[in-house]
């Protein structure tokens, strides 16, 4: 049997930031409608210039988050590679995984994403999880 070899979706580059990105462009936009009220000499498209700059900079940090990220199944084990300064490995042999969940929040949902979590032997919480992957029933 040949390894599975997964990466997310490539969704997780907007889908695992939304919060943030909404944050961004909520304070952008909130700060570019406060200009006429600042005392500062601050404009509005030095305002825009600066919200979509750090836009751009989660999106690429995402992108960099994505890139790192590797699930691979062979017959003797489960593997989860992760981090883009620290990398982080989890490898568990199968036998020692006692139980795997599909979850599904709505935003994964909308998209036919899902996340994979898988439980070890003697802890009472998820050990390791594939998120946002694709056709996750099948996986």
């Amino acid at each position: 049997m040949s390894p599975l070899l997964l990466k997310p979706s490539l969704l997780f580059g907007a889908l695992a930031p939304l919060r943030t990105l909404t944050t961004l462009v909520v304070f952008t936009v909130l700060l570019a409608a406060a200009d006429a009220y600042l005392t500062a000499a601050v404009y509005r498209d030095e305002i825009f210039l600066v919200g979509v700059a750090a836009i751009g900079l989660r999106l690429f940090w995402q992108f960099l988050e994505w890139l790192s990220r590797a699930y691979v199944l062979t017959d003797r084990r489960l593997i989860r590679v992760r981090g883009v300064l620290t990398v982080q490995v989890f490898e568990c042999p199968l036998p020692r995984i006692q139980h795997t969940e599909l979850v599904r929040i709505l935003r994964e949902q909308l998209f036919g994403l899902g996340t994979l979590a898988f439980t070890t032997a003697g802890t009472g919480a998820i050990d390791a999880a594939w998120e946002m992957i694709n056709r996750p029933g099948e996986v």
